[in-house]
């Protein structure tokens, strides 16, 4: 099993959250859930540290085009190297 973190810092969460509710194509996704949980980022940060072992991969997906290319090599090289 290969584990993946995609990790967006709490500032860019923000900001995809407004275009998300402004934008026509995506303001369906949006729900009350998604602007909640800003008010417990700190917290689930450090609950994720706390479950972020060695076998996680965890990725900067602050700019997903990265963020993709990233999982894409790690996975690429380990299932090369099975």
């Amino acid at each position: 099993m290969i584990k993946f973190w995609l990790s967006i810092d709490e500032n860019e969460q923000r900001a995809r959250i407004e275009r998300r509710k402004k934008s026509p194509l995506t303001y369906w996704k949006f729900s009350e859930n998604d602007q909640n949980a800003l008010s417990y980022y700190d917290q689930m940060t450090l609950l994720k540290e706390r479950v972020i072992d060695g076998d996680w991969h965890v990725i900067d997906y602050n700019d997903k085009r990265q963020g993709i290319l990233s999982l894409m090599r790690i996975l690429n090289f380990r299932l090369e190297n099975l």
